[in-house]
C-alpha cells in the first residue's frame, strides 16, 4: 500500500479508553493550555472518566466523539494530522500506534517501554514520560509541515518494514539462534 497521509489535516486524535491511566486529563490539560485554534483534538474512546472531562473542557478546539467502531476510528485516525496519547501504562504492543503508522500518520507518544521500538531512531515526537511541558513541545511541531511530512514517509516505512514477514523472520531466527 501507499502512504495517503494528509498533513493538512485539521485535527489530531486520540482514541482509546479515557481512564486515569491512560493519561487523557493530562492530555486535555496540555492541550487546552496551548489554546491553538487551528487544529482540533478529537477524543475517541469511552471510559469512567469521560463525563467529567467532557464536563470539564468545552474548548471549541476539543471534540469528544465518545465509542466508535473499530472502521469508523481508523478512518479518523487516517485523516488526522497526528495521533496522539499520553499513557501512563507501559504498553505492549501499542494497536492504535501500529495502525496509524501503516496509514504514515506521525504519532506523539511518551518514551517508555517498548513503544520506541515501533519507531525510527531518534524519532522527533516522542516526549519523556510524564513530563508534560516536553509533550507541549512535541504538539507545537505539528505546525513543521515539511518535519510532518518526512516524519510521515520514515513512520511509514519503519513500521512496514517491522510489519514485513520477511523481517519478522529474520528477527525470530535471530532469537532463536542467539545471533
Amino acid at each position: 500500500s501507499t502512504n495517503l497521509y494528509n498533513h493538512q489535516s485539521n485535527y489530531v486524535v486520540y482514541a482509546g479508553r479515557i481512564t486515569e491511566t491512560k493519561g487523557v486529563a493530562e492530555l486535555l490539560d496540555t492541550w487546552a493550555k496551548l489554546n491553538n485554534s487551528d487544529i482540533k483534538l478529537k477524543i475517541v474512546g469511552t471510559g469512567n472518566q469521560l463525563d467529567s472531562l467532557r464536563h470539564q473542557y468545552k474548548q471549541t478546539n476539543i471534540d469528544f466523539l465518545g465509542q466508535k467502531n473499530h472502521e469508523e476510528t481508523l478512518n479518523i485516525i487516517k485523516n488526522s494530522k497526528a495521533v496522539i496519547t499520553a499513557t501512563k501504562l507501559v504498553e505492549g504492543q501499542p494497536r492504535i500506534m501500529c495502525e496509524a503508522a501503516m496509514f504514515g500518520v506521525p504519532i506523539i507518544f511518551p518514551d517508555y517501554g517498548g513503544m520506541s521500538e515501533y519507531f525510527p531512531k531518534s524519532y522527533p515526537l516522542s516526549f519523556k514520560q510524564f513530563d508534560y511541558k516536553d509533550l507541549e513541545k512535541k504538539i507545537y511541531l505539528l505546525s513543521d509541515t515539511n518535519l510532518l511530512k518526512s516524519i510521515s514517509y520514515e513512520v511509514f516505512k519503519n513500521i512496514k518494514f517491522i510489519l514485513n514477514p520477511n523481517s519478522l523472520y529474520a528477527s525470530i531466527s535471530k532469537v532463536l539462534t542467539n545471533e
